[in-house]
Order: structure tokens, then sequence, then C-alpha cells
């Protein structure tokens, strides 16, 4: 979560911009219509102003942001042999056989008691000795 003290920063600043955005589009529409902004419309400027500021500097793209968050490379989110499992499933996806088991065979290097990669690594022995297969045998089955 967010310090109550970044809040209060982030929000004294979307009043500043509402305020300044308040001036400038009072200024603009003065200059082509020869009139002010009614009182109502400053208000709804300025209310969106705020919070669209508000939003902006407190919001990340996971929700909002946490102040206190480690930083670096953490374990779990930087889990090589799943990232690893991951591409080699992509790459199964694609039928790109040879490529997926290679990718699983590192997973598995990297931590061999990881029953997904081996799981997985099974799955692309199979579909690559069924691709291996000739076409006319395909046709024939013996």
């Amino acid at each position: 979560m967010i310090s109550n003290i970044e809040s209060l920063i982030n929000l004294i600043y979307g009043i500043f911009i509402g305020v300044i955005t308040n001036l400038i589009s009072d200024w603009i529409y003065k200059k082509i219509s020869g009139r002010r902004v009614s009182k109502r419309n400053k208000i709804i400027i300025f209310v969106i102003c705020v919070a669209l500021v508000f939003i902006y500097l407190t919001w990340d793209n996971k929700g909002l942001v946490d102040v206190n968050a480690p930083t670096g490379l953490d374990k779990e989110r930087y889990d090589l042999p799943a990232i690893l499992n991951n591409k080699g499933f992509n790459l199964y996806r694609y039928n790109k056989y040879k490529e997926a088991k290679d990718c699983y065979d590192k997973a598995i290097e990297i931590d061999p008691s990881y029953e997904i990669a081996k799981n997985n690594r099974k799955e692309a022995e199979k579909a690559l000795s069924k691709s291996e297969t000739p076409w006319f045998r395909k046709l024939i089955p013996i």
C-alpha cells in the first residue's frame, strides 16, 4: 500500500494540476467564445483533473504501488524452471516438439524435483515420436 504522506502529496499535486487546468481552460474558452466557463463546468473539470492525476501518480500495473516492496530479483518472481517450462509449453503448442523437449530438459536439470516439467517432457517425447513417423506409415496401420 502507498503511504499516507505520499497520498497526501499526490492529492496536493492533483489539486495544483486541477487549478492550473481550470485557469487554462477558462482562458482558452474565453478566447474562443468570448464568454467565461460556468462555475459548474469549472468544478467538473477540477474534480476530473484531481482524480486523474491522483490515479496516475498512485496506480501501478498491478494496483496501488507498494512503497515497501522488496527490490531486486525475487526467487518467486523469476523462477527459471517455471519460465523454461512455460517456454516449452508454448513451443509445444506450435508443434516444435524438439525445442519444447530441450526446454523441459533444462528445467529438469535446474530443478530435478519439478514434476510438471517431467510430465510435459513425456508428452513432448510422445508427440515427437508421432511426428517423426513417415507419412506412409500413418496411412497403413501396422
